[in-house]
């Protein structure tokens, strides 16, 4: 069974083995051996190598010395590899940690127990998410520090964290290239520390979903350095054999990698990088069915798909996945902010209403302005020579329309304070804090009353159902003033949002079919009536404007 190529008991010894059906020639050696060579016997029927050796209580590093059948390796096919299961890595001599208790071997070298597995969390379509890599969150970059900060993250209203990828990579490209999938990148803290960390979590309401790649790897990934046209497409992207995609053993290594995910880290979701260039149904609908099979006690759990240009055929009820980061939200608002001249209402209309590209529920989608893959707004308003205040109000309606939008949203780390700094993947430093935000934006000047905003259209989103349904209706639209407006509505709640992209003030403007009753306007803290005499309301708008009203209920 291929689950169980990592170590097992044999009797009063440890039986080391490794799954390599094409390779003829393995061999084991570690901290036990002195690194001396131990041979390997294969079984060619199951195509397992293995070997059993006696060991007492403790903590070993070990790894295999594989003779390649990866063809960019011919010239020199011995490669030394860790165990492909490896839980825990020793980057020093990349080999892989076991600790022995009891005669028996510790799935992760650690007894955490958890707190906090009782609490309930949010649902899907109630979450706000927060996208971050640890290394540049806090100036330590490491999760066991990161627990001092959640009750920030609590303050602006998110609900769950997407963490950028956590397992083994060589610190460069923010982990995308992954190294070791069941090992935690050991510059990140111990297994036991982020346990810790997603405990917390858990304990504030805080969901955790972690941010996986199974698209592509690092070149020293052990699949790849053992046989990579065994484990691999043989091109970088897409599928060269279009009945069988994937072979099973690759299926069921990904399946199990997974699992344990689940099961060891009590993650509450996973999103799947890359999924055009995988463009592998078959391999979808089994990851999404691993996962809701692995979940415990009905958990809320969400599987998301990054695929560009985004489609509803890639989440239910058409696909395997819940959900899909949807970056024609971004595409289609952006440009409405910038280049004035090409105004469209219907691209805002179409930003805030994904129903219109055929999604049908508010869950299939993660809606954002900014992640790891694009830069920041500001940065991007910036480089259009748009700086200052025009810059905070046109970042003010992009975030109210984010987080009034159909569709779960996310922020990236400091967008909640509308964070400039420069996002330089090709920095060799980045992982080294490079880009930490710039915390204290979040108290001085324009971007503390942004952050203010930011938490009172969180708050909105937590505490009204109108703003998490499905329903929208943008029932008006001024072309020549660039001026629309949309409700949203669940029950008795409802909440208008009135944007106004507009070079001039726009004063006693009338939009006709205002829902009638009275309002609280939540950005300026004022209040209005709409009465049915009234068959609509003026406003005074001024120049990139944006009003939030909220229907006072029982008033």
């Amino acid at each position: 069974n291929i689950r169980k190529i990592h170590l097992v008991m044999a009797k009063n010894s440890i039986e080391f083995k490794l799954f390599a059906p094409r390779n003829s020639e393995a061999k084991l050696l570690g901290t036990f051996s002195n690194w001396d060579e131990i041979k390997m016997l294969k079984d060619e029927h199951t195509g397992y190598f293995q070997v059993s050796i006696p060991l007492e209580d403790g903590i070993y590093r070990y790894k295999f010395f594989v003779k390649s059948q990866s063809p960019s390796l011919l010239e020199q096919p011995w490669q030394y590899v860790p165990d492909p299961y490896s839980t825990c890595i020793d980057k020093t001599t990349l080999s892989t940690v076991i600790r022995i208790k009891n005669g028996s071997r510790l799935i992760n070298n650690d007894e955490y127990r958890w707190l906090y597995d009782s609490i309930r969390l949010p649902d899907n379509s109630d979450l706000i998410i927060y996208e971050f890599l640890v290394a540049d969150f806090i100036p330590q970059g490491k999760f066991i520090d990161a627990i001092a900060k959640l009750d920030y993250l609590v303050e602006i209203g998110v609900n769950a964290l997407e963490l950028m990828p956590v397992h083994d990579h060589k610190n460069k490209d923010w982990g995308y290239l992954t190294r070791n999938y069941f090992a935690l990148d050991s510059t990140y803290g111990s297994s036991e520390e982020l346990k810790h960390f997603i405990d917390q979590c858990h304990s504030k309401g805080i969901r955790i979903i972690l941010d996986c790649v199974f698209n592509h790897s690092d070149a020293d990934c052990p699949l790849h350095l053992i046989d990579r046209e065994y484990w691999y497409y043989k091109d970088k992207h897409h599928p060269e054999d279009l009945v069988n995609h994937w072979i099973n053993p690759t299926l069921t290594y990904i399946g199990d990698v997974i699992k344990y995910w689940i099961k060891e880290y009590h993650i509450d979701g996973i999103r799947f990088d890359a999924l055009k260039q995988l463009d592998n149904e078959k391999a979808l609908k089994h990851f999404d069915d691993i996962c809701k099979q692995t979940i415990k006690d009905e958990k809320p759990f969400i599987t998301v798909g990054e695929y560009v240009p985004d489609s509803p055929q890639i989440v239910k009820p058409q696909g395997p996945l819940d959900s899909v980061w949807r970056a024609s939200f971004k595409n289609e608002l952006v440009p409405q902010l910038i280049i004035k001249e090409l105004y469209e209402v219907e691209k805002i209309e179409l930003a805030v209403d994904c129903k219109q590209q055929g999604y049908s529920t508010s869950a299939n989608v993660i809606n954002y302005l900014s992640s790891h893959d694009n830069e920041r707004l500001m940065r991007i308003l910036g480089d259009c020579h748009i700086f200052d205040e025009p810059a905070f109000r046109l970042a003010l309606i992009a975030q109210t329309l984010l987080l009034t939008a159909v569709g779960i949203p996310m922020m990236y780390m400091g967008s909640e304070f509308a964070e400039y700094k420069l996002l330089d993947r090709e920095d060799p430093n980045f992982t080294k804090n490079s880009h930490e935000p710039h915390w204290s934006l979040a108290t001085i000047g324009k971007t503390k009353h942004f952050f203010d905003c930011t938490k009172l259209l969180t708050s909105l989103r937590k505490r009204s159902k109108a703003v998490r349904s499905d329903n929208i209706d943008l029932f008006h639209r001024h072309w020549a003033s660039k001026i629309a407006a949309y409700s949203r509505w669940c029950d008795n709640e409802r909440v208008i949002v009135v944007t106004c992209l507009s070079e001039k003030d726009r004063s006693q403007h009338y939009i006709p079919n205002f829902p009638t009753g009275k309002y609280h306007e939540i950005i300026n803290d004022s209040n209005i009536e709409v009465t049915d005499d009234d068959n609509g309301y003026t406003l005074d708008l001024m120049k990139n404007d944006v009003k939030v009203f909220e229907l006072k209920i029982g008033k």
